[in-house]
């Protein structure tokens, strides 16, 4: 399991990538899967706040983590305001990792 200390410094190196990484975006989103990675992802999301490299905008995404596959899945936001824009997945997937997934959301 991670300590405090090692989170910050697991999430600070993943908002400098982020930084680096989307450095011509005006905004990304953040998508953070409730709950735990919710709280992970608001804390990124204050990071990336702090290098004034990129806005960041919050979703949350709530899902069955038991049925992930096929049970209900439902953003704090609607689907428009992922086109075209940058998209990082925040999910503590096990106790002792953090995951956090960029991708790039097209329309159409």
């Amino acid at each position: 399991m991670l300590d405090h200390d090692r989170v910050q410094r697991k999430l600070q190196r993943i908002a400098i990538q982020l930084c680096e990484e989307n450095w011509a975006e005006k905004r990304i989103v953040i998508v953070g899967v409730a709950p735990r990675g919710m709280k992970l992802a608001e804390r990124l999301a204050a990071m990336i706040q702090e290098h004034n490299a990129v806005d960041a905008d919050l979703i949350e995404l709530r899902l069955d983590k038991n049925d992930p596959l096929t049970g209900p899945v439902k953003l704090s936001a609607e689907l428009d305001m992922l086109k075209d824009r940058t998209v990082v997945l925040v999910d503590p997937v096990k106790a002792a990792e953090l995951f956090a997934f960029t991708l790039r959301v097209r329309a159409g």
